[in-house]
């Protein structure tokens, strides 16, 4: 071992090595101005040692792998770091926009105009006679005005420039996220034993410019491919797929590998598209009420102060006016309806010249409320603004009567709790009870509310309706809202848990559930979903639309009471099937159980043949073949089966907080199936293994739930 071929050997085999090395190096400072190359090493081993004379002699070097020399921690950091530049970049160059539209040293910009016009107004002040400071008061009023128009549509024009930006930026990401897809198959192809460092390289430079467009996160795979997350939580690159981003009036919607398409606008937080939808979204609209409020406010203010020179001369043409209310007949849908004073009296005079002596009528309106009124109310009591006013000519003159409805007021919006149940809850808010309405056209109006035989229910939207039945009182119930804070999330709420509640909806109590899945979304997303639902039963059982859900909040357009009970994280049973052991022919029989403590709740057969169609050296086959066989076999019944393609594994779950046992009761037919507790489940102490051995002697494995008193 020690002669003269030995040690030629390693000398060859230090020389190749080092020839390699060079090689690395060489290509290193090839690419010393490439920003999108990684240094690059060759690592070294010592080659198997060689057994002479009882001794393990040496046999050389050799290299191992060309690895990149990389920091991805660092790299993920950085590419987060991109992702936010870029977010303020777009957001720098809109504002920089904007700022030209109050820029006090343009001549139009919004500032100088408002300058001009306070200047107008003191040299009137100044001259309060003069003709020409009267025409340049209405002129530069003109221009001013004008210039708060102009200035919200051209900020309403940059919102749609912005939209254009968002949109080809959303295609640029389907391009890069598909780019990316392609490279992870070819990565995965050729990284056998060795690691494709060039190709690494271009899926760096994409992922970089992807985290440039919008913010994301990304991790590699065993197989070298990532995947690559949006906005925290949506994937659109999951290995050799890719999944893309559409627009949809003005929502950014994502494709889900069901195909179903789900909003994720609010979700996006960084990159150009973050700081794109910042500016249209919050910076511009936060303008444009500003810029409202500052307009309504100059308005009232001028006219309040022109209006206190009224009465000084009569009127002399006819004057008309076509103010009204909407359909509400709220006084708020007046554009300044807040402001109207009910406290105050209107007095009107008539100048008559038609006689010898020149007559003078005073028409005076009383705006006093209307003598009908509610008492004997059991819970809040409604604000006394709640009322219908009359406008009623007192004195001379004709001028009718015309109903005048405030809104304001305290209502009943506070939320009541009860540990028995939302009727129980209900009470407090709004009780059974009995309303006496006095002084109406018809006398004395009498109103029995309960959700117990009563007439009316115990809502706001049941009571309206009667009161408007009354003479003399005018009602309305607002929309209803109950809203769901999810801040906090579900405490020990597993995959596989069953969420369950049930809403109240006057007196109407609907069950509702939902197995919890990250695959299908987040928490937030699956309550969404179940809330829709949810408001769809409760519709066909009433026959209307009166409920509908907006993201984690239940409405009702009527004013329907609305409550919620029942809540509870009922705790499942999570198993993994793999690691599928079987011989072509085999056949495959096991139970499978649920149980609750020593008692059996069901059991269920479940057959499969490994005919000549099953390659039975293929996990992924053996895999799909055992899902379609536990789905066919298990289908209704307590156990649900979900097949993984990616681990090729089967997963099962309970549906009703039982464990889980399977049985062997086959033949001895030497196969075996590995089987792993999801997360919030647990192996049965009693278990010899986790694996279901199919030797003939009913080999058992139980997985139980982890119940927590603590689920929330």
């Amino acid at each position: 071992m020690s002669g003269i071929s030995s040690t030629l050997s390693i000398s060859k085999t230090a020389i190749s090595a080092q020839q390699a090395g060079l090689a690395v190096t060489g290509q290193n400072i090839a690419n010393v101005n490439n920003p999108d190359y990684s240094v690059q090493n060759a690592d070294q081993k010592s080659m198997r040692p060689a057994l002479y004379a009882g001794f393990l002699f040496g046999t050389g070097v050799d290299v191992s792998q060309i690895q990149q020399n990389v920091d991805k921690l660092l790299e993920q950091r950085l590419t987060g770091l991109i992702s936010e530049q870029a977010s303020f970049g777009e957001q720098e160059s809109y504002m920089r926009i904007l700022e030209g539209f109050f820029n006090p040293n343009s001549e139009t910009s919004i500032s100088t105009v408002m300058t001009e016009f306070w200047n107008a107004w003191h040299d009137l002040s100044d001259n309060p006679l003069g003709s020409s400071e009267r025409v340049a008061v209405f002129e530069s009023g003109e221009k001013l005005a004008s210039r708060f128009e102009s200035t919200i549509l051209d900020m309403q024009d940059l919102a749609q420039d912005i939209n254009a930006d968002i949109e080809a930026a959303v295609g640029r990401v389907n391009a890069i996220s598909e780019q990316i897809a392609v490279l992870n198959q070819q990565i995965m192809a050729s990284e056998i034993n060795r690691t494709a460092n060039d190709l690494r390289d271009q899926r760096h430079r994409l992922v970089d410019e992807l985290g440039e467009l919008i913010d994301i996160d990304s991790f590699e795979r065993p197989d070298g491919t990532i995947i690559v997350n949006i906005a925290s939580s949506y994937t659109i690159v999951n290995g050799v797929d890719s999944y893309d981003l559409d627009m949809v009036d003005q929502e950014i919607v994502w494709a889900t590998a069901t195909g179903t398409g789900k909003a994720i606008t609010d979700d996006i937080v960084d990159g150009q598209v973050g700081g794109l939808l910042e500016m249209r979204d919050e910076t511009i609209p936060k303008y444009i009420t500003e810029l409202n409020e500052l307009a309504r406010e100059m308005i009232w203010a001028i006219n309040y102060q022109h209006s206190q020179g009224v009465g000084l001369e009569y009127f002399k043409d006819p004057v008309t006016g076509d103010y009204a209310t909407d359909d509400s007949r709220w006084l708020t849908s007046f554009e300044f309806g807040d402001k109207i004073d009910f406290s105050k009296e209107f007095t009107m005079w008539i100048e008559d010249k038609t006689t010898s002596d020149t007559q003078y009528v005073k028409s005076s309106i009383d705006m006093g409320i209307s003598e009908a009124r509610i008492t004997n109310w059991d819970g809040m009591t409604p604000g006394g603004v709640q009322s219908i006013y009359k406008l009623t000519v007192v004195d001379e003159g004709v001028l009718g009567d015309n109903e005048v409805i405030e809104s304001d007021g305290d209502g009943l919006a506070i939320v009541h709790g009860s540990t028995v149940d939302a009727q129980s809850a209900l009470a407090a808010g709004i009780a059974a009870q009995t309303i006496y309405v006095y002084n109406g056209p018809d006398g004395t109006h009498v109103i029995e509310v309960d959700n117990n035989g009563g007439e009316t229910k115990q809502s706001a939207a049941s009571i309206a309706q009667a009161l408007n039945e009354a003479g003399g009182v005018q009602a309305f119930a607002s929309e209803t809202h109950l809203a769901f804070d999810l801040t906090g999330g579900f405490v020990n709420a597993e995959d596989g848990d069953t969420i369950k509640f049930s809403l109240f909806v006057d007196g109407l109590l609907q069950e509702q559930s939902f197995i919890r899945d990250s695959n299908l979304g987040t928490m937030d997303e699956q309550f969404e979903e179940a809330l829709l639902a949810v408001a769809a039963t409760v519709n066909g059982i009433n026959e209307n639309d009166d409920l509908y859900a907006e993201g984690l909040t239940i409405v009702s357009s009527s004013g329907a009471t609305l409550g919620v009970q029942d809540f509870e994280v009922q705790d499942n049973t999570g198993i993994r099937l793999d690691a599928f052991n079987f011989n072509p022919g085999d056949t495959v029989s096991f139970n499978v159980e649920t149980m609750q403590g020593i008692l059996q709740q069901s059991s269920q057969t479940v057959t499969l043949t490994l005919d000549g169609g099953i390659d039975t050296t293929d996990q992924a086959a053996l895999s799909e073949a055992f899902s379609q066989a536990l789905s066919a076999q298990l289908g209704g019944g307590p156990v649900t089966v979900e097949h993984d393609p990616y681990t090729n594994s089967v997963i099962l779950r309970s549906t009703t907080g039982t464990d889980i046992r399977l049985i062997d009761n086959g033949g001895a037919i030497g196969g075996s199936i590995d089987i792993t507790a999801l997360s919030g489940s647990v192996a049965d102490g009693a278990n010899v293994d986790n694996v279901l051995d199919f030797t003939g002697v009913g080999d058992v494995a139980r997985f139980n739930t982890v119940s927590l008193d603590a689920d929330s």
